[in-house]
């Protein structure tokens, strides 16, 4: 029994309930569909590029160059070639290392040029390869 004077709760809805509910549920969406229509229209024409912000935004904006000015120039290194290593074959071996060598080995080599008089600082090397640099065949 209800006491008079108190409201009966209920699940049921009167139509003036409904109808304001469906009032604010439109104003919602008519509200949510403006703001985003008008966010996607603004990216589309870029309007928001354009735009004139505020200058504590502009400085923002300024902020990542004015850190890069700042920076030191990367140091210039100097690039050397790769060192390769070749399978030397111990009774080629030599004592003395050559000048500059561009290939690496746990033995000494100095490269066999049948051109002697003509130094060109590049070994010839004559064959094929299979598996790796080789200075025998």
């Amino acid at each position: 029994m209800a006491v008079a004077g108190t409201p009966e709760w209920s699940l049921r809805l009167e139509r003036a309930e409904t109808s304001r509910l469906a009032w604010a549920f439109v104003l919602s969406l008519v509200f949510h569909l403006t703001l985003w229509g008008g966010y996607h229209g603004g990216r589309k024409v870029a309007a928001w590029v354009e735009a004139n912000h505020p200058a504590w935004i502009q400085a923002l904006k300024a902020l990542p160059q004015l850190v890069r000015k700042n920076e030191p120039p990367p140091a210039h290194q100097l690039s050397e070639p790769p060192l390769l290593f070749v399978d030397v074959n111990p009774s080629v071996a030599t004592p003395e290392p050559p000048p500059n060598p561009r290939f690496e080995s746990d033995k000494n080599s100095q490269a066999a040029n049948p051109e002697a008089d003509k130094d060109t600082g590049i070994p010839k090397i004559t064959g094929t390869q299979t598996d790796m640099v080789k200075a025998e065949d």
